[in-house]
């Protein structure tokens, strides 16, 4: 704050009482309370309000976002089962070696729902309060209760600096002037009448002040609205793949499951996509509550849920079947990952009697020397080893044996994949937003300007000095002085700051000079 810059000057003579007789001994002084001392609060407050800590914790926080961008991430939809995310990593060993076991120890195929990550983001919340409380008192004081009267060592030293003298016969006359031309610029005007002179703080956009404690509010307000997305709501894009003729539940508690009744497609001639939709049917507990043809922008929205159209692509259906003809399993597989090389669309489904991972490799096309269209790789994992357990390749409609299991590939179809949401967060996020574009704009657009005025009675007229709080105020301070309230009062000019001492300011009415040199013991004519 400028206060603290201000250097304070003693007492002038004229307000030191006269000396009268001896001197009396000094009276004996007391001694120093004893300091308080600090305890653990103090020490947590002091480290959470350090700026460094902030720093790191912005570091931390960006070198886990750049890890989680990447290092491949588990999909959303295989958390909470444990089995399918072991399986997922020991299928991601051969990308990433030795260091597989690492990144899986430190969450790093998991970045973003880790503890460590969600302490990081507590901790930067908490620093950033702390030392949003910490400036507010200092704050408030520049806004409600400024300083009128700083030392006078401010008005011999202080930069920037201006000084001019006004042709006015006392204090009284002069100080409307030169509330005036402050006021004129827009400036607030707090006046202090002492022995020694008439001391004015004038500033403006005080308010804009807070324009910090709104940006760091909502900096808080987007942690928390991460926070509380993150156990009351839940993302769900790649995951939630229904194909057509077909119903699948959305879980999360919600009671919710999507019937797909149709999907279309279409392209332009170039062969761009143009559109493509679904037609969905809602169910709440069983009961139907919602029709609708969902688009990318058009979503249908449902008690806080909104399922958007996010992409769509192959699915299959399969069925294995057990000795004695028990199916196990039979349902349309969505194909919705992609092979390792990028190239062929791949499914999965469990078969918990068996304790198999089962994935279905689709083919990548004409061409394709592994899987040929009309033909599914099936590649079986028994527990959590990472090499297939079974392995073999499926003709459509022909029922092949692998170990004890029948598999059959009946045909292929197509689905719609949603992007599901329920972000009760995004209204504080949103809130958060708008709070961090009005703090930045007050900041950086109506910065608070202030500045100091002394008035002193001199032979001949009256002094003003002005100072700014800040090298950016040297060119306003000029243009306060110039301004049509002191352009009829003004004898001279440059006296503090000023480079140029010859500085010459017009009748702002006239356009004729009203000062001189200042070197020049003439009046203005």
């Amino acid at each position: 704050m400028i206060e603290a810059q201000l250097p304070e000057s003693a007492s002038p003579a004229s307000e030191r009482p006269p000396s009268a007789g001896p001197r009396e001994a000094p009276a004996p002084s007391r001694a120093p309370a004893a300091p308080r001392r600090r305890d653990v609060f103090d020490d947590l407050w002091s480290l959470f309000s350090s700026p460094k800590l902030a720093l790191g914790l912005i570091l931390a926080i960006a070198a886990a976002s750049l890890a989680g961008a990447l290092i491949m991430q588990v999909p959303s939809e295989m958390f909470g089962n444990a089995d399918a995310v072991r399986t997922w990593v020991e299928r991601a060993r051969p990308r990433y070696g030795v260091l597989t076991d690492l990144f899986g120890t430190l969450g790093l195929f998991w970045v973003f729902q880790t503890m460590w990550f969600r302490a990081l983001l507590g901790l930067l919340a908490l620093n950033t309060i702390v030392c949003t409380v910490n400036r507010l008192p200092g704050i408030w004081r520049q806004v409600f209760e400024p300083r009128v009267r700083p030392g006078e060592g401010l008005f011999e030293r202080g930069k920037p600096r201006e000084t001019a003298h006004l042709a006015s016969e006392s204090l009284d006359a002069a100080r409307p002037t030169v509330r005036a031309a402050l006021r004129r610029r827009g400036y607030r005007v707090v006046e202090q009448v002492e022995p020694q002179g008439v001391y004015l703080y004038a500033d403006r956009f005080r308010l804009a002040r807070f324009g910090t404690l709104l940006s760091h509010t909502g900096l808080v307000l987007v942690f928390l609205g991460v926070v509380a997305s993150e156990p009351l709501g839940f993302f769900q894009e790649q995951g939630f793949a229904v194909p057509v003729g077909s119903t699948r539940e959305v879980g999360h508690n919600t009671g919710l499951s999507v019937y797909v009744d149709d999907f279309a497609d279409e392209y332009h001639p170039d062969g761009r996509p143009k559109d493509y939709r679904s037609e969905v049917v809602l169910f709440d507990q069983g009961r139907e509550v919602a029709r609708a043809t969902v688009r990318v922008n058009e979503p249908l929205a449902y008690n806080g849920v909104r399922f958007h159209q996010a992409y769509y692509g192959q699915a299959t259906i399969v069925s294995a079947t057990e000795p004695g003809g028990k199916t196990l399993f039979r349902d349309a597989v969505a194909l919705t990952w992609r092979s390792n090389d990028g190239e062929r669309p791949v499914g999965y489904f469990f078969l918990p009697t068996r304790d198999l991972h089962v994935y279905l490799v689709g083919t990548a096309g004409e061409g394709d020397p592994v899987v040929r269209p009309g033909e599914l790789l099936v590649e079986a994992y028994r527990g959590n080893v990472s090499t297939p357990t079974y392995r073999a390749t499926l003709t459509q409609r022909r029922p092949l044996k692998i170990a004890d299991v029948e598999f059959l590939f009946e045909r292929e179809l197509p689905f719609t994949g949603l992007r599901v949401v329920r972000d009760p967060g995004a209204p504080i996020v949103w809130l958060a937003c708008v709070l961090l574009v009005v703090g930045f704009m007050l900041a950086f657009y109506f910065p608070h300007r202030r500045l100091w005025a002394r008035l002193r009675a001199e032979p001949g007229g009256i002094e003003v000095t002005l100072v700014g709080a800040g090298q950016e105020m040297a060119e306003e301070l000029r243009r306060v002085l110039r301004s049509s309230d002191f352009g009829f009062w003004i004898l001279d000019f440059g006296l503090g700051s000023d480079p140029n001492p010859k500085s010459r300011i017009q009748n702002p009415k006239s356009g004729k000079s009203r000062i001189q040199n200042p070197k020049s013991e003439q009046a203005c004519g």
